[in-house]
């Protein structure tokens, strides 16, 4: 209710639109703020954003968090964004 998560729900998407293949038990939650994000996960990316050795397993999630929030930040503010995976 805070705001600070946001739910993603699974859909089949075989078709327009997205969410009428909507599968409300299935869903992602992804936190509202990619610093939130990082702190929780207990990553510190200024010491490797220019280092191109390192591999860090969680660049998958926080890519996906940032395109996630991005087709939120461009939705209608009014309305509660309809994002699916």
């Amino acid at each position: 209710m805070a705001g600070v998560v946001y739910k993603i729900y699974h859909t089949s998407a075989n078709g327009l639109p997205l969410g009428a293949e909507a599968n409300l038990s299935k869903f992602k939650v992804i936190f509202f703020d990619i610093g939130l994000t990082q702190r929780i996960l207990n990553l510190d990316y200024s010491k490797h954003l220019l280092d191109t050795d390192i591999f860090l397993i969680n660049n998958g999630t926080i890519a996906e968090l940032f395109t996630a929030l991005e087709l939120i930040t461009y939705s209608n503010p009014r309305e509660k964004a309809n994002i699916f995976y």
